[in-house]
């Protein structure tokens, strides 16, 4: 299964649920794929209703324990983003 359709599929279900969750993803394909995958999948989520929600998909290049590392920042950032995005500061989101 080609990693759009699967990361359309696992997107679907967690949104389906409507609860906060972080999902992690194994990109095994190369790094090449991750960031696109991982900016629809933000793009996706900033749409949303469920702003909760983290994807974070991983480099191949990355263990499990560097994963989850990575996992918490972008959760925080997707903290802070939905708080400028509150107040109208959006340009703060970027990065």
């Amino acid at each position: 299964m080609p990693m759009e359709n699967l990361t359309v599929k696992l997107f679907n279900e967690i949104a389906e649920k409507q609860l906060p969750g972080l999902a992690l993803f194994e990109n095994r394909t190369g790094s090449g794929k991750t960031t696109g995958g991982l900016q629809w999948v933000t793009d996706m989520l900033m749409k949303s209703k469920n702003s909760d929600v983290i994807i974070y998909i991983t480099p191949s290049r990355q263990n499990r324990d560097e994963a989850w590392q990575g996992l918490v920042r972008q959760a925080y950032r997707r903290i802070l983003c939905d708080e400028s995005v509150k107040l109208n500061r959006q340009s703060d989101c970027k990065g």
